[in-house]
């Protein structure tokens, strides 16, 4: 039987994200008056069509930003399957600040219109019109996206290796459409969202006939011209979201958008995607007095990754390293020397070598091992197996949850 609720607050984001955004931008509470709290990852690995955790969505689809369409849709027609819903969907980005009174005032309104949202125009939509006239522009907002983000074209999550974006850069031209920030979709948008997806086999990369042009690689652009295509009308609220950083009047609005994380780089990874990242020097040859000092120093931080080998591999793609780690892990114990290209990383519980030397760690793992570094030195004892084994052992005694790459 499905879960009855009034509406879903569904938080679209990426593997990229999910130790940065997905940590400072996650709403206070999981349910707003009927409104259930639903976080969207993709994850093209995974063996089912999606895997619902808590309130963690994760979808079988690619998890690039050009996917980001495909991604939105398949995430409607899976929560229409899990639960019964009222009046519809609110779409949210994983970098809001959320004004928690003006959120409640909406969701409590009555007789929601079907599209609303709002746009840098600041302008609606009473009678939208597409047809074999409708007007078609080049728009190179996705061939400068990759420019700038070259690594995530090779990143196996994504599936765009070969992809020639420059190949799909003629859109509808859609000069008055939602911003995709925030916008609410009532049940029956929904529903022709998914089932104009069903047609064509959701292909963000399909080819219109109508307008001679490819529709589906910006989503805002995209669910504008689905729903203009089906003769929804647009209601744009200025106040829906602040999309101008200059405006003083946060207090209007419900949400903020923000665009941090954006620009994630080497030279900030121990800021944004961890809190410490810690390479053994040339001179330290023991492993274990190594591991057990930098865990002292990681003990307060919340995620840490520790090098006892230098990898450039990895250090050198590290956005697409961090995309592929596993959920709900307390330790990740990785054997750099089998890395020879980054491609997708597959981790297991299985330990099958002694040769780990890159350790990813929680904060819940670092106060847990320092408590025992502590009995160890009171009690004047040391380790007395090898030091993997060890680490093996301690993890699964306290039901930690540790994952291997081999």
């Amino acid at each position: 039987m499905k879960l009855k609720v009034k509406g879903i607050i569904l938080i679209l984001s990426c593997q990229k994200y999910k130790y940065s955004r997905l940590k400072e931008f996650k709403l206070k509470k999981s349910n707003y008056n009927g409104y259930q709290v639903i976080y969207v990852l993709g994850d093209n690995r995974i063996k089912k069509n999606y895997i619902l955790e808590d309130d963690m969505l994760t979808i079988n689809c690619e998890d690039s930003y050009i996917h980001l369409l495909k991604k939105l849709v398949l995430a409607l027609k899976y929560i229409y399957q899990i639960y019964d819903i009222e009046e519809g969907v609110l779409r949210c980005g994983d970098d809001l600040y959320f004004n928690e009174s003006k959120l409640l005032k909406f969701i409590n309104q009555e007789n929601k219109d079907d599209f609303i949202g709002n746009n840098w125009c600041e302008k609606g939509l009473e009678n939208p019109n597409i047809d074999s006239n409708y007007p078609t522009r080049n728009d190179y907002f996705m061939v400068k996206y990759y420019q700038t983000h070259a690594d995530d074209l090779k990143n196996p999550l994504h599936n765009l290796q070969g992809v020639n974006i420059l190949d799909y850069i003629k859109r509808p031209t859609i000069d008055i459409g939602v911003c995709g920030t925030l916008f609410y979709i009532s049940n029956k948008c929904s529903k022709i969202l998914i089932d104009h997806m069903e047609k064509i086999n959701y292909n963000i990369f399909h080819f219109d006939k109508l307008t001679k042009s490819y529709p589906y690689t910006i989503e805002d652009c995209a669910v504008s011209f689905i729903l203009y295509l089906n003769k929804i009308p647009f209601v744009c609220d200025k106040y829906f979201v602040k999309l101008y950083e200059k405006r003083t009047d946060d207090e209007n609005y419900i949400a903020s958008h923000t665009n941090k994380y954006r620009n994630l780089s080497l030279k900030s990874l121990d800021k944004n995607l961890i809190d410490k990242v810690i390479i053994c020097n040339d001179n330290e040859k023991d492993i274990i007095k190594f591991f057990n000092e930098s865990i002292k120093k990681c003990k307060k931080c919340e995620l840490s990754i520790i090098f006892y080998n230098e990898s450039n591999k990895i250090l050198n793609n590290v956005d697409i390293f961090f995309n592929m780690i596993p959920n709900n892990f307390d330790i990740l114990c990785i054997n750099s020397t089998n890395i020879d290209e980054i491609k997708s990383l597959n981790f297991d519980s299985n330990m099958t070598s002694n040769n780990y030397d890159i350790f990813i760690v929680t904060k819940k793992f670092c106060k847990l091992y320092c408590a025992l570094l502590k009995y160890l030195q009171v009690n004047n004892q040391e380790i007395d197996q090898t030091f993997i084994n060890y680490i093996f052992n301690f993890s699964n005694n306290l039901k930690l949850n540790i994952f291997f790459y081999n």
